[in-house]
């Protein structure tokens, strides 16, 4: 009933509203039962707006309507959408979202390059507002200071393992450094190909990991390593296979490796999953495929519901 931004709040005062024994939690109809359908007469003596408005009338046979005022005074219907809205103010949408939020992206990756994007990742360079900051370098090659620029990717271990991914998707000529990468996803220059986008926030990902592992744990791992990790997630996202009802009709995606690229290569490839019920059928049926030079362990087959098959693969990738 009583809320700070309610009608009631301009009109009296929670002080009074509180000395009835009243409280945030109050409805409008206790308020009416319990002072008989009319402002109470202490309020009257104090509030003089109360003179020109009528308290509320019950009707027990109508239910509530829950409404939201907007800012320009129209009320309506209440929405999360729009009270939102209301509440936080109409911002632009950033050219570069498309880039970021596509479709099959990690999520955690994906937040990652949002936050860089923002120029907001908790680099050292950030710290630079204190009087008298220690000697900050960048944890990956103990040369330059941290900063956004630097780890994406000027840094010549971040750089190193940014090239080896770039021939592996294939970015020849793409940006090597941020300004000029985040200029290009604001100007949907970005990469095309969801498994370049996906090694590419990979990238930041794994570089980003790697730093804190370093600045944090005291723990380092080198560009092959580091290099292996993005291939690995960026191999697990793109691998899947899903099998339809009845005569199931088979995507496998391949992924060849030649002069250390990776390619994408599809196979279909049809199973009658009523006639093959046995798990082990299915993954024989799978692997007798020709060509297989599949980089992945396939490990084994889980059959879910409505005749839908699972792969579960190792991490033994590279």
């Amino acid at each position: 009933m009583w809320i700070p931004c309610g009608p009631l709040s301009k009109l009296v005062p929670y002080r009074r509203f509180s000395s009835m024994g009243f409280s945030l939690t109050t409805t409008a109809r206790d308020l009416i039962l319990a002072t008989g359908g009319a402002w109470p007469n202490n309020w009257m003596e104090i509030c003089m707006n109360l003179h020109g408005c009528q308290t509320p009338a019950l009707n027990d046979a109508v239910g509530d309507d829950v409404c939201w005022r907007s800012p320009q005074g129209s009320l309506g219907t209440f929405s999360v959408t729009d009270a939102y809205k209301d509440l936080s103010g109409h911002l632009a949408t950033v050219e570069w979202a498309r880039e970021v939020w596509f479709k099959g992206r990690i999520p955690k990756h994906a937040f990652g390059v949002w936050v860089a994007c923002h120029g907001r990742l908790p680099t050292q360079d950030r710290l630079h507002w204190k009087h008298d900051p220690p000697d900050l370098k960048c944890p990956l090659c103990n040369l330059f200071a941290d900063s956004h620029d630097h780890l994406f990717f000027m840094c010549d271990f971040s750089l190193e393992v940014w090239r080896t991914i770039k021939r592996d998707t294939r970015l020849y000529g793409f940006a090597e450094r941020w300004q000029e990468i985040s200029d290009n996803l604001v100007h949907g220059r970005g990469p095309k190909k969801r498994e370049q986008k996906l090694a590419l926030q990979a990238t930041l990902y794994c570089i980003w990991r790697e730093r804190n592992r370093r600045l944090f744990n005291n723990k380092s791992s080198s560009t092959s390593l580091v290099i292996k990790e993005v291939r690995e997630v960026v191999l697990l996202r793109m691998a899947w296979v899903t099998f339809d009802d009845g005569l199931g009709s088979v995507c496998v995606f391949e992924f060849y490796v030649h002069s250390r690229c990776f390619l994408v290569k599809f196979h279909t490839l049809s199973i009658d999953l009523t006639q093959s019920h046995d798990n082990n059928l299915v993954s024989h049926d799978l692997k007798s495929l020709e060509p297989w030079p599949m980089v992945m362990n396939i490990m084994s087959f889980s059959r879910g519901a409505h005749d839908r098959i699972s792969i579960r693969s190792g991490s033994d990738l590279y």
